[in-house]
Order: structure tokens, then C-alpha cells, then sequence
């Protein structure tokens, strides 16, 4: 929702970010706007977030990521950012990738997903994937509707991929 710390991941994109300590088995998690500033200092509210050692994925794996990934698209409608699902790490290669994001048209407002490589076997994307490009797009006039199915037709673009939800970063950014 915008509220965490973010880290530069190149011009105009972001990735929320914390501090890991593996000695310590804990996540530390900054605010992303100081609580008080003067002239000379600010100060940022910390969470720290112990963590326990990893388990079997629950039943519920694909439902969480899916309300992840409503949140943070309600947080993008809201601000006007886009996001970028993408592979995580520092060194993240630029494919795959899936985008969402919301553009003006003459028409008003239109959503828009966007992913690479084709989505190949997918019942929701395979017709609209074009040979010989690079990816597949699918867009719509804004509405509570196709806003609402974003989530899952960015999980089936992703599924694709060979990842499993945790091996992925939300990336945000505001649209030139």
C-alpha cells in the first residue's frame, strides 16, 4: 500500500524493501515517510518482524498472492503508480515480466496488462497472443470489473514462468 520503505531499482521504479538479519532470524521494516523531521535530522518508524523457519506451502498459497496482488493493484488505481511483477533479486533479468497499469485515453480511462514472454496455453491469454511478439497485452476500458480480474490474469501470466510466488518482486512506478 505504499507505506513501506522503497529502493531505487532503476529510473522511475521501485521495490519496497526491509533489512534482513539471518542471525538474528528477523525482518526490519522502515515506514516510507518520516514521523518527525527538523533541519538537521528525521526520524522513521521501524517494525521489526521475527521470522520462523520455512514450512510447506498452505492450500492457501495461490489465494494469498492473489489478494497480494489486489492490494497492491488497488494501491497503484489509488496513486496512480503502475507495477511490475517480475523475477526478484537485485539482478533480476527484464524478462519475464507482467505490468499493470492504468493509461488516460481518449476515451478515459484504460486498463492495461502487459507481459513477456506469450503466456502460452493459457486459456485467458492465448487469443490474444500475436506471433512473432515478444509478449501479449490485454486492455479494457477501466471498471471496477476489469480492474477486479487483474489480479488473476497476472497470476496466470506468471504461472507460466516456473516460479513459484516467492521467487517474485512487486515493483512500483509512476507512469511519464
Amino acid at each position: 500500500a505504499g507505506q513501506i520503505a522503497r529502493t531505487l531499482r532503476e529510473e522511475n521504479r521501485f521495490r519496497e524493501a526491509g533489512m534482513y538479519s539471518a542471525e538474528r532470524g528477523a525482518l526490519m521494516v522502515q515506514s516510507r515517510f518520516p514521523g518527525k523531521a527538523d533541519a538537521d535530522s528525521f526520524e522513521v518508524a521501524g517494525h521489526l518482524v521475527r521470522l520462523e523457519p520455512p514450512h510447506a506451502p498452505h492450500d492457501s498459497t495461490f489465494d494469498e498472492f492473489r489478494d497480494l496482488l489486489g492490494r497492491a493493484i488497488a494501491h497503484c488505481v489509488s496513486s496512480g503508480e503502475f507495477l511490475v511483477v517480475e523475477r526478484g533479486g537485485w539482478d533480476a533479468p527484464a524478462e519475464p515480466y507482467c505490468l499493470f497499469i492504468l493509461l488516460k485515453e481518449e476515451t478515459g480511462l484504460v486498463s492495461l496488462i502487459e507481459t513477456a514472454p506469450p503466456p502460452r496455453g493459457s486459456e485467458y491469454w492465448e487469443p490474444h497472443i500475436v506471433e512473432g511478439q515478444a509478449g501479449a497485452t490485454l486492455s479494457a476500458p477501466a471498471s471496477d470489473d476489469t480492474i477486479g480480474v487483474a489480479s488473476y490474469l497476472i497470476i496466470e501470466a506468471v504461472s507460466r514462468w516456473g516460479l513459484e510466488p516467492w521467487d517474485l518482486a512487486l515493483t512500483f512506478g509512476r507512469h511519464q
